[in-house]
């Protein structure tokens, strides 16, 4: 069983990385200025009730000295707050971008699906359309067909009967031929 603590804790822990995905701050002013508290202290191991490094008991040098730590300080944050804010624009910039490509691909995605839709009611009006035109043809040529088939099939039976009829005589005709040459 979990004890309410660790709950708690990862409620905490989870929220504070919903809130940075959704408002794409790396770090709360909060948390900067904690880890700037912390990196200074660090970095000069400073106790406000005793002496600093290298100096004697002096309170003008102590101030001076730790005047020039926090300059130094501030200019560390500074810097790292130059380098969070390049990278908010970078990102800035990365999620526009990909927002207008994600646009033009939703846009290239219609189209295609316009033009598949063009193109099927192209196609079937290009069938119908041909389909008329050849049934059209072929009613107009019809009767010549017809009559051009059967003068065709006349001179055929006519020239197979007369053939059939003289097919002795003009094989003797051939045959004498053949045998005088």
């Amino acid at each position: 069983m979990l004890s309410p603590l660790i709950f708690f804790n990862f409620i905490d822990a989870l929220s504070v990385v919903i809130i940075r995905a959704i408002t794409g701050l790396l770090l709360s002013d909060r948390e900067v200025k904690e880890i700037a508290q912390e990196a200074t202290e660090h970095l000069l191991r400073f106790d406000p009730f005793g002496p600093i490094r290298g100096t004697g008991d002096q309170p003008p040098e102590k101030i001076a000295i730790a005047q020039n730590h926090i300059r130094s300080a501030s200019a560390i944050i500074g810097e790292i707050a130059g380098e969070l804010e390049a990278q908010s624009i970078a990102l800035e910039n990365l999620t526009a971008e990909f927002e207008s490509k994600r646009k033009v691909a939703a846009e290239y995605e219609q189209l295609a699906a316009t033009n598949e839709a063009a193109a099927e009611a192209f196609t079937n009006q290009m069938r119908r359309s041909i389909a008329t035109e050849l049934e059209e043809r072929s009613r107009k040529g019809r009767n010549m067909r017809r009559f051009t088939t059967l003068f065709i099939w006349f001179i055929t039976l006519v020239s197979g009967a007369a053939l059939g009829h003289y097919f002795s005589d003009i094989l003797g005709y051939f045959s004498e031929l053949f045998r005088r040459s």
